[in-house]
C-alpha cells in the first residue's frame, strides 16, 4: 500500500507540473481535455481545476499514508481515496473517447496506472505498518 501511495504522489506531482506547463504554453492546450478547450481564456479555468484537484489528491494521499498527521482528516482521506478511484476511472473513460493522439497514447496508460494505484490505496489496511504492507 505504501508503494502504491508513493507512486501516486510521484505521478500526481508530475501531473501538477504538466498542467502548469500547459498554462505556460509549453504543451498545446488543444491536446488536453479531449479538445474541449476552444480558446486561451478557458485554459486557466480547466487547468486551474486540474491543478487544484491534483493538489487535493496529493493532500488526500499524504494523509492516508500518514505523512501528514491530521487525525481529524483521516476519515475524509479514506473517503477521498475512493473519490479518486471514481475520478480517475472517469478520466480513463474520457481519455478512451479522446480525439487527440496525445491523450490516447500518453494519458490512457497513465489513467490506468492512476486507477490501479488509487484502488490499491483505497482497499489498503487502515493502519500503516511497515512490516505488513
Amino acid at each position: 500500500m505504501r508503494i502504491a501511495g508513493n507512486l501516486l504522489l510521484i505521478l500526481l506531482s508530475l501531473l501538477t507540473v504538466f498542467h502548469i506547463l500547459v498554462i505556460q504554453g509549453v504543451f498545446p492546450y488543444q491536446q488536453t481535455w479531449g479538445g474541449a478547450i476552444e480558446d486561451e481564456n478557458k485554459v486557466f479555468v480547466y487547468e486551474g481545476f486540474a491543478i487544484v484537484s491534483t493538489l487535493l489528491f496529493i493532500l488526500i494521499v499524504s494523509v492516508k499514508l500518514e505523512y501528514l498527521k491530521l487525525k481529524s482528516f483521516k476519515r475524509a482521506a479514506n473517503i477521498g481515496v475512493w473519490a479518486m478511484v471514481g475520478f480517475f476511472t472517469m478520466s480513463l473513460i474520457g481519455n478512451l473517447m479522446a480525439k487527440t493522439k496525445m491523450e490516447r497514447i500518453v494519458f490512457i496508460p497513465i489513467s490506468i496506472i492512476l486507477v490501479v494505484l488509487s484502488f490499491r490505496l483505497a482497499i489498503g489496511k487502515k493502519k500503516l505498518d511497515k512490516t505488513t504492507d
